[in-house]
């Protein structure tokens, strides 16, 4: 007869709950996609270089435009975060990230962003009649 491999009494129990660990009031958290309302343009505490705030414009449309931190409300298109917001959001979530790597970071988030948004127009466009 084959054991479990596991020695389950050895396992030490975790004497901490798991939480999330990001502090955040959810009164201002969306609740349709969980992004802050207000997403700081401001340096983070203990950022060392300036980081641009300048947003691009993504060609994916936005089915709402209640969202206007969002959305760009003369196209109904996303907006990309700034390199401001990318590094105020992953700090806000606990990661030490690389400052000067952040406008890259942003291109890279923006450019697989468009390319998903592509390919499921391809996908969708071999089912049209």
């Amino acid at each position: 007869m084959t054991q479990c491999p596991v020695q389950h009494a050895d396992k030490l129990k975790s004497s901490t709950t798991a939480r999330c660990p990001v502090s955040q009031n959810p009164d201002n958290v969306n609740p349709v996609n969980n992004v802050p309302f207000n997403l700081s343009q401001s340096p983070a505490p203990n950022q060392s270089i300036s980081l641009s705030t300048k947003r691009q414009r993504s060609s994916i449309p936005c089915a709402t435009s209640s969202e206007p931190d969002l959305v760009d409300s003369s196209s109904s298109t996303w907006m990309y975060p700034s390199p401001q917001q990318f590094y105020n959001a992953l700090t806000r979530k606990g990661y030490d990230m690389p400052q000067d790597q952040m406008e890259t970071m942003v291109q890279i988030h923006n450019f697989l962003n468009e390319e998903a948004w592509a390919d499921v127009l391809r996908w969708e466009a071999r089912w049209q009649r």
